[in-house]
């Protein structure tokens, strides 16, 4: 059985990292934003993790974040015979669906496990992040799990889709 103790680390250094998660966090959710009339920033509640590369994030005024959602709130939401089927929750423990990343529970409850989904991002500013850091300290993710998210992370990102697939090649004999 896995040490799924050895993915988060407790410290509360205030340097910003990838991995870092910021729990129960409220942020601007500035694609909420109707830029025809004047109005407040919208805001998002929820958990959200750094996907800005740490060697990238002290140079960075703002930094790329993916919201984190319980997997235990999505197996009761509207897509739930997809998250409480086995074969989903073998092809995320394999990383193989692009868009979410597995994450083992970072709390007490040892059936907090979380998605992390590479749909839902938000660009926040360094000193919203710092503020939110003063109140509640962010789970820091080690290494080499902060790092297997960013690479899943830019695989996601990277993916092409061609127009046309290559059907031809399987009929070319080569005797």
């Amino acid at each position: 059985m896995a040490d799924l103790a050895s993915w988060y680390t407790s410290s509360s250094t205030p340097d910003r990292e990838q991995g870092d998660i910021f729990t129960n966090a409220t942020i601007p959710n500035i694609s909420a934003v109707d830029l025809s009339n004047t109005q407040e920033i919208p805001t998002r509640q929820g958990s959200f993790v750094i996907l800005t590369q740490s060697c990238d994030v002290p140079k960075a005024e703002s930094l790329l974040l993916a919201e984190v959602f319980l997997y235990g709130t999505l197996v009761l939401g509207p897509q739930a015979h997809l998250f409480r089927s086995t074969k989903t929750k073998e092809q995320l423990i394999r990383n193989r669906i692009e868009h979410y990343f597995l994450i083992p529970p970072f709390g007490d409850d040892p059936k907090s496990w979380a998605l992390v989904s590479f749909r839902h991002l938000h660009v926040v500013s360094r000193s919203i992040l710092d503020s939110l850091a003063q109140n509640e300290a962010p789970v820091k993710m080690q290494s080499p799990y902060k790092e297997y998210l960013g690479e899943s992370f830019a695989r996601f990102m990277m993916r092409v889709a061609l127009p046309e697939p290559l059907d031809e090649f399987k009929n070319v004999n080569f005797n």
